[in-house]
């Protein structure tokens, strides 16, 4: 598979996990998914898979460049993850809804 598709692999991946962890708390939750209520018995299950997918974006930094370069990569792309979710809270938190539409 060609590096650039790894390393964008890893980014959707990162902004997944990202967009989780934030929606696992409760502001975000009512930013983002105003008429549904904030599941707080699973609120932990959000966390868990927000986690195991930015823990998972490191796979592909791995598969497409050396461990201690993909490292460092796997950290800049968290951060253009974490400031992708912040601005889209900004300005279109309804956007991040999908990612808890699983949940009842």
């Amino acid at each position: 598979m060609p590096e650039a598709l790894l390393l964008a692999l890893a980014l959707l991946l990162a902004t997944c996990g990202m967009g989780l962890l934030a929606l696992s708390m409760k502001p975000h939750w009512d930013q983002a998914n105003a008429p549904r209520p904030y599941p707080e018995s699973r609120a932990w299950q959000l966390r868990g898979l927000g986690g195991l997918a930015l823990g998972s974006a490191l796979v592909p930094c791995v598969a497409a460049d050396q461990a201690l370069l993909a490292s460092l990569v796997w950290v800049m792309g968290s951060t253009v993850a974490a400031l992708l979710v912040a601005l889209t809270l900004a300005f279109r938190p309804r956007w991040l809804g999908w990612l808890g539409a699983w949940l009842r």
